[in-house]
């Protein structure tokens, strides 16, 4: 059998290998290159997000009316303070419930 060819280097490494021969960048662990990696990801799909954004049309009410909250109105869809997805529950409720088993569960594993 013959042999395949060899696979050309995944362009992170080669980048990653370049910048670390020079010295433009020394990580002193591999859990801080991990950061690093986290970060860099984080602030490019930001970066993306904003851009298509910017570049893309919004679309038309009329394609949102009923499919998102602030765009029900008239006779659409029947919204009332009482009546939530949730059962009726007061969203101030909710989050005040929330921040009590946050505050509990910190109590107790810290």
């Amino acid at each position: 059998m013959a042999a395949s060819p060899p696979r050309p280097p995944r362009t992170n490494n080669a980048i990653k290998h370049q910048l670390y021969s020079r010295g433009t960048i020394d990580i002193a662990s591999p859990l801080a290159a991990d950061f690093w990696g986290a970060i860099v990801a984080f602030v490019a799909d930001a970066v993306v997000t904003v851009a298509v954004s910017l570049v893309t049309q919004p679309k038309p009410v009329e394609e949102l009316r009923g499919l998102v909250w602030g765009m029900a109105e008239g006779t659409d869809v029947r919204l009332s303070r009482g009546a939530t997805g949730s059962g009726g529950a007061n969203p101030k409720v909710l989050a005040a419930g929330a921040i009590a088993i946050v505050i509990v569960l910190n109590i107790i594993f810290i």
